[in-house]
């Protein structure tokens, strides 16, 4: 364990402000409360994002949403009921293509301790949540969902055996069949830490983990899918991450905006949700190539 920890130290480079940044800024009251807020992706417009034991709420985390152009207009947050339950509803992600929703989840039909779910829009309404089941859900941690944007890449975070050690990134991939028996990403990424919340979008992998205890808690990497793999595992800089954990990150590619999860002294109180605007190169996905790539590991 010792042995892969100095492996990967070895991978990671701290990046600079050499890129394009901006200025961090909280989502402000509409969004963020006294209590904890995560989670936040961008689609269609609505900014969706996951609350705990928040007014409106229906236990535990639930998922709430607000127009993009409502925010500061002291239009609050409303929570998502026809996809919230009782138990922890978190992690939205959304298949662009089909107007489905992702989740995780630790309702008592689950297979594991926490599972992912999925729900389809139709006429307007949600449908009740329905578990995603095997191959992606198991008996361990399924959690943290993210759609690629064309639908056709499914990544999430597990403990499931396979793994480099407590919680790792997996990726399953969308067939004729229905979905893959889920990859991990390999050690470019993963390590004998926890590695989690992964964001995926135009071949930029976002993602949280532990590997470095003394920098803080949680931090948030990223890393670029090449043609010839990934690339170095980056920590994004000490003015995105902080003592405290940074998590549940979001990067909208057409406004260049980075969202984030973190704890701050400029919040509204516990976790909230920051924005900053990042210039960092991107490229189109391509299925095929991220398909080849994948299963060299």
């Amino acid at each position: 364990m010792r042995y892969l920890m100095t492996v990967f130290l070895l991978l990671i480079s701290v990046s600079a402000r050499a890129q394009t940044w901006g200025d961090v800024e909280s989502l402000g009251n509409d969004v963020n409360s006294y209590l904890d807020e995560g989670d936040p992706v961008v689609y269609n417009g609505v900014l969706y994002f996951s609350a705990r034991d928040r007014i409106g709420g229906l236990g535990d985390w639930d998922i709430y949403y607000i127009d993009m152009n409502n925010i500061t207009t002291w239009t609050m947050a409303e929570p998502l009921l026809q996809i919230n339950s009782a138990y922890l509803d978190a992690s939205p992600s959304f298949d662009q293509q089909n107007d489905v929703i992702y989740l995780h989840s630790d309702r008592p039909d689950g297979l594991g301790k926490e599972d992912i779910y999925y729900s389809q829009r139709v006429n307007g309404k949600w449908q009740k949540p329905k578990n995603l089941g095997l191959p992606i859900n198991s008996s361990s941690v399924e959690a943290a969902p993210c759609l690629s944007e064309d639908g056709k890449m499914l990544f999430f975070c597990s403990d499931r055996e396979g793994g480099f050690g407590g919680l790792d990134i997996w990726v399953s991939l969308r067939t004729d069949k229905g979905w893959s028996e889920p990859l991990n990403l390999g050690s470019r990424i993963n390590t004998s830490s926890n590695e989690k919340y992964p964001f995926f979008s135009h071949n930029l992998l976002i993602w949280s983990s532990n590997v470095l205890l003394q920098a803080g808690d949680y931090d948030l990497f990223y890393s670029h899918l090449t043609s010839e793999g990934w690339e170095k595992a980056m920590r994004l800089p000490d003015f995105i991450n902080s003592e405290s954990p940074e998590w549940g990150a979001f990067f909208d590619t057409q406004s260049d905006i980075l969202y984030f999860t973190a704890i701050r002294a400029e919040g509204v109180g516990g976790y909230d949700i920051f924005k900053v605007s990042w210039e960092v190169s991107t490229s189109p996905e391509s299925f095929d190539r991220v398909q080849a790539l994948l299963y060299r590991y």
